[in-house]
């Protein structure tokens, strides 16, 4: 299966950014992979009509809660957390690139948008 993502404005589409995932059955009772996640929240936009309240926080928030899960649900826990000014184009293609390398079929992955 495949997961694409695509970016929508008043001006058009962007190109999607696709990952592949592989479903490879239930894990084994008391198996504890890692969990990856990308936290993106960009509340202070450019233009004043599209700034957020909450979005920066809410993303850093729940990149604190899924720490808390480290050494219980998951063996380890790594997230990159993007927010405002560093959840650039670039920034977030590099982190779902991360998120595909790091990820494996043991393994859990979480996309926040």
């Amino acid at each position: 299966m495949e997961v694409s993502l695509i970016a929508r404005n008043g001006d058009g589409a962007s190109v999607p950014a696709t990952i592949a995932l592989k479903y490879a059955g239930a894990a084994e009772a008391g198996a504890k992979g890692k969990l990856h996640a990308v936290l993106v929240g960009v509340s202070d936009y450019d233009d004043p009509s599209m700034r957020l309240q909450f979005a920066g926080d809410d993303a850093t928030a729940f990149g604190a809660a899924l720490q808390g899960l480290a050494g219980k649900t998951y063996a380890s826990v790594e997230t990159k957390v993007l927010t405002d000014k560093a959840g650039t184009e670039e920034n977030i293609f590099d982190a779902l690139s991360w998120l595909e390398e790091n990820t494996t079929e043991a393994d859990t992955g979480i996309l926040f948008l």
